[in-house]
């Protein structure tokens, strides 16, 4: 079988940027914009759990404290995933030049 997805060979340095860095860079992109809409919705959550009993203070420690948790835990999952072998990598050592290789690490980068 002939193309990118062919076991026989690598990919070229064109199929590298068609196929991984424009997908990849428009991802990141997508990405960094949603997290951007999403910052706004969490601020204003804090804010309107706000009352007269309850500490604006408190409420954002206890917000930022669950959220760094979380990314805690994602990380730990990322770092994990990293360090284990890419999913097509062969004997031969050309397994990290594949596609699917490749788009893993670049979600792992995400």
């Amino acid at each position: 079988e002939w193309g990118p997805y062919s076991d026989d060979r690598p990919l070229t340095w064109i199929e590298q940027a068609t196929l991984v860095a424009l997908p990849g860079l428009a991802y990141q992109l997508t990405l960094k914009r949603m997290i951007e809409k999403l910052r706004a919705a969490f601020s204003l959550d804090v804010l309107q759990q706000r009352s007269v009993g309850i500490s604006l203070r408190d409420s954002q420690r206890s917000n930022l404290t669950n959220m760094a948790i979380v990314a805690a835990l994602l990380l730990t999952t990322c770092i994990a995933m990293v360090q284990v072998d890419p999913p097509t990598a062969f004997d031969d050592g050309i397994g990290t030049d594949r596609l699917l290789a490749q788009w893993y690490g670049l979600f792992l980068a995400a």
